[in-house]
C-alpha cells in the first residue's frame, strides 16, 4: 500500500464543519440569551466554541481543596506550562480561579470579554491526528479532531470540555478514501457511513453540536434524550441544574457556521511531548474536580491522551461505544423540535 500521502493535508481536507450556536456577545448576561421558544426546557440562544487551548492555559491556575491555597491564574500560557511540567502534570486545573464552577454567569461574561480582542492565540481551534490501523484494520486509518471548549454549561455544568470527531479512511493504491464518520456524544457517539453524511463542500462532514454539552450529532434541528430517570433524580437530590436532560442541536441555515483550524498533532519524543505541545502531557483534570461524579458528572474532563480507548484504541471505541445514527427515514431519530415543546 501507498502510504506517501500528506497527512497535513488529509486533515485539512476532512476537517468537520461545526454548526454551532452562536457565541455570546461581550455585554449580554446568560438570563439575556434565555430562548423563549422553548420555555420548558430551552437551550439558551448562545455557546461556546472550541477555542485554542493556549485561551484555556492563560485563564487558568491549579485547583486547591482550600482557599488559602489557591492562586490567580497565569495570565500566559507558557507560564503556565512551565508550572504544569513542574507539578508533573498531575495537579487538576482550575479555570477562572476563585469563580466558582457552578457560577455559570461568571463564566458566560468572563468568556465574553476573553474572546471579545482580536488575540490570535485565541482564535477557533481543534487538534488532529492520524491513527493508523492495526491488526484487522491494517487497511485503514482514521483522522481523530479533538475539540476544546472553555466551559460545558449543560445539566452538568463543569469547566472545560473535550469532544471528539472521526473520520474513517480505507487506504488503497491511491490515496485514502473515506468510509465512515463517528462523533462523540459524552461517554459514547454515534457513526454513520460517509456517503451518508451531510458534508460542506463535498469533503467535510457536518457536525451538529449541541447547546451547551458539546456532544456531537449527524442532525440538525433536533431534540436528543441524554439521561436516565436515575441521573435525573440524582441532579435534583442534589439541588442541581439540569434544564430538562436534553441534547438540542439547531439549524445549519441558522447560523454562520465559523472555521475550525485544525491543528497537526505532532508524535511524542521518548513518550512525551515537548515545547508548546507539553499540555497533552497534562494527566490531571483539565477543570476543578465537582462534589459528584455520576457518569455524567460535575467534574472537569481529563485530557485527550487519558481518554482510555477513545484515544489509545479508536477503531474498538467505535466498535463497542458507537451506535449508528439512524436515517432521517427510518422513524428513529430524535424527534424535531417544535416551539413550545
Amino acid at each position: 500500500m501507498n502510504d506517501s500521502f500528506d497527512k497535513a493535508e488529509l486533515v485539512r481536507r476532512y476537517t468537520p464543519q461545526l454548526v454551532l450556536y452562536p457565541e455570546i456577545p461581550f455585554g449580554k448576561t446568560r438570563k439575556e440569551s434565555e430562548n423563549l421558544n422553548y420555555p420548558d426546557e430551552s437551550p439558551f440562544l448562545h455557546d461556546y466554541h472550541p477555542r485554542d487551548i493556549r485561551m484555556v492555559l492563560a485563564n487558568s491556575g491549579f485547583h486547591a481543596r482550600f482557599r488559602f491555597w489557591r492562586r490567580g491564574k497565569s495570565k500566559s500560557w507558557r507560564k503556565m506550562l512551565d508550572r504544569m511540567e513542574g507539578k508533573k502534570y498531575k495537579r487538576d486545573l482550575d479555570i477562572l480561579p476563585g469563580v466558582g464552577l457552578d457560577n455559570r454567569e461568571r463564566f458566560w461574561d468572563e468568556y465574553a470579554r476573553i474572546i471579545q480582542g482580536d488575540n490570535q492565540d485565541y482564535r477557533r481551534a481543534c487538534y488532529a491526528r492520524v491513527v493508523e490501523g492495526p491488526r484487522v484494520n491494517d487497511d485503514r486509518l482514521l483522522v481523530q479532531y479533538w475539540y476544546p471548549y472553555f466551559y460545558n454549561d449543560f445539566w452538568n455544568a463543569h469547566e472545560m470540555d473535550w469532544e471528539c470527531a472521526m473520520v474513517v479512511f480505507k487506504r488503497t493504491d491511491g490515496d485514502p478514501g473515506p468510509t465512515v464518520c463517528a462523533y462523540s456524544a459524552h461517554h459514547k457517539g454515534s457513526w454513520l457511513q460517509w456517503k451518508k453524511v451531510e458534508k460542506a463542500e463535498g469533503t467535510h462532514p457536518i457536525v451538529y453540536v449541541a447547546h451547551g454539552s458539546h456532544a456531537g450529532y449527524f442532525y440538525g434541528h433536533r431534540k436528543y434524550v441524554t439521561a436516565p430517570d436515575v441521573v435525573a433524580n440524582a441532579a435534583k437530590a442534589l439541588n442541581k441544574e439540569h434544564r430538562g436532560l436534553g441534547d438540542f442541536t439547531t439549524l445549519r441555515d441558522d447560523v454562520t457556521t465559523p472555521a475550525i483550524e485544525a491543528q497537526v498533532i505532532p508524535d511524542r519524543e521518548k513518550g512525551t511531548w515537548t515545547g508548546d505541545w507539553r499540555w497533552l502531557n497534562q494527566k490531571g483534570r483539565w477543570g476543578s474536580p465537582g462534589d459528584w461524579d455520576f457518569e455524567f458528572g460535575d467534574s472537569g474532563p481529563v485530557g485527550p491522551p487519558y481518554q482510555g480507548i477513545k484515544w489509545d484504541q479508536p477503531f474498538r471505541w467505535i466498535n463497542d461505544s458507537c451506535e449508528r445514527a439512524p436515517d432521517p427515514g427510518e422513524g428513529q431519530v430524535p424527534t424535531l423540535l417544535e416551539p413550545g415543546e
